[in-house]
């Protein structure tokens, strides 16, 4: 038996009944998304992150989970916490990163940068502590800044 690709598309809380099934070593679960593929340079990553915040309208969902994800900085949300920092419910988030990730697996190059797709290549969803939190990658912080989606942090 061979298994070429296996995604995922569920919430964080399903993905940890099944996390061993992504799992690189027998009895090892994952927290999350794959890391963004070793081959991508940051630079490769920006240039795709640009070009799926242009490619059509950030709707209002996404750039409030930006903003929030932005402002709480390296140490992230949980998703009860970005629910509340976007004025939404929990499910409305699945929704919203559900919708995400269809726009990331909808944009050119994103195999050429997370081979396997969806949110991984904007955020990373890892402990922090004894709560798993969704993180804001670096590629996508420094875009928004650029874009102006965000103000960014005086210096």
């Amino acid at each position: 038996m061979k298994i070429e690709k296996l995604t995922f598309d569920g919430t964080p809380e399903e993905f940890k009944e099944v996390a061993h099934i992504f799992a690189g070593e027998p009895g090892v679960a994952l927290t999350g998304p794959a890391p963004v593929g070793e081959d991508a340079s940051p630079e490769a990553i920006r240039a795709f992150i640009r070009r799926l915040l242009t490619r059509r309208h950030i709707p209002n969902g996404q750039l409030a989970i930006f903003q929030a994800l932005y402002k709480a900085g390296d140490q992230g949300l949980t998703r009860t916490e970005l629910a509340a920092a976007t004025q939404r419910t929990e499910k409305k988030i699945d929704g919203v990163m559900g919708a995400l990730g269809r726009r990331i697996n909808n944009t050119r190059g994103i195999r050429q940068v997370r081979p396997g797709g969806g949110t991984g290549v904007l955020f990373e969803w890892r402990a922090v502590g004894s709560e798993m939190r969704y993180i804001m990658r670096p590629e996508l912080r420094q875009v928004l800044e650029e874009m102006k989606i965000v103000a960014s942090p005086a210096h």
